[in-house]
C-alpha cells in the first residue's frame, strides 16, 4: 500500500528521484494526447458545480498517476498486462500502457463523465459495482498488476467501511482468479475520517 504526502520532509531520497522522474515521464505522456480533443470530451461535464471537475486538471493527474506506477515499478518490468479497480477517468491505465502494458478497467457505468474519458483514453472496462463478498467475473485474462488508487468501494467514509473478513475474501478471489502467479497487487486508501478509521486497513497479504 502506498500513501501520499503534501510535505517535502516525509519523502525519502528515493521519492523525491521518482518525484521528478514522473513530472518528466507525464509530460511525454501529455504530450501523446490531443489537446484540442481532450477538451471537448469534457466540456460537457465542465459546470461549476460539477464535483469531479478536478479529474479535467490533465497534467496534475498524469504526474500523480505517473508516481503510483514508478512505486509500483511498472516502468521497469517487461510488458505485461494490468488491472485498476475503480479506474475512474482511466488516468492511471492510460499511464500504464505508455510503458506497453495491456490495460483493464473496473468501475461502475453510470459516470458520464468518466464514461468519455475512458472511451476517449482507449481504456477496456468491465462495468459493474466491486461488492464485500462478491467475486469478480471472468475478465478474459490474468494479470502482472492488479492496482486500486484512492478506493472508495470499500465502504469508504461510513458505517460499512471493509474490515479484515471483506478484505480476505477480495484478495484471495484475486490471487485465485485474476492475478499472475508472482503478480503484484497495489491497493492506495483514501484517508478515512477518524471515526471510520479503525477498521480501514486490509490483512497483510503474502501475494
Amino acid at each position: 500500500m502506498f500513501a501520499t504526502s503534501s510535505r517535502l520532509q516525509d519523502y525519502s531520497i528515493a521519492d523525491v528521484f521518482n518525484l521528478v522522474k514522473a513530472a518528466t515521464l507525464a509530460e511525454k505522456v501529455n504530450a501523446s494526447i490531443d489537446e484540442l480533443q481532450f477538451r471537448r470530451v469534457i466540456a460537457p461535464h465542465s459546470t461549476p458545480d460539477y464535483r469531479y471537475a478536478k479529474y479535467f486538471r490533465k497534467r496534475t493527474w498524469l504526474r500523480a498517476k505517473m508516481m503510483r506506477a514508478l512505486e509500483i515499478g511498472i516502468d521497469r518490468t517487461p510488458p505485461g498486462a494490468v488491472l485498476d479497480l475503480g479506474c475512474g477517468p482511466g488516468y492511471f491505465l492510460y499511464v500504464c500502457r505508455y510503458f506497453g502494458h495491456a490495460v483493464h478497467g473496473i468501475d461502475l457505468p453510470d459516470d458520464p463523465c468518466f464514461n468519455d474519458m475512458v472511451r476517449f483514453f482507449g481504456i477496456p472496462r468491465t462495468n459493474l459495482e466491486i461488492r464485500p463478498y462478491r467475486a469478480l467475473p471472468p475478465l478474459g485474462a490474468r494479470f502482472d498488476v492488479i492496482a486500486a488508487h484512492q478506493i472508495c468501494f470499500n465502504g469508504h467514509a461510513s458505517d460499512d467501511l471493509w474490515g479484515v473478513n471483506e478484505w480476505n475474501f477480495l484478495l484471495a478471489d484475486l490471487r485465485d482468479h485474476h492475478l499472475k502467479p508472482g503478480g503484484t497487487i497495489a491497493i492506495e486508501f483514501n484517508p478515512e475520517p477518524s471515526r471510520f478509521a479503525t477498521s480501514s486497513a486490509p490483512p497483510t497479504s503474502s501475494v
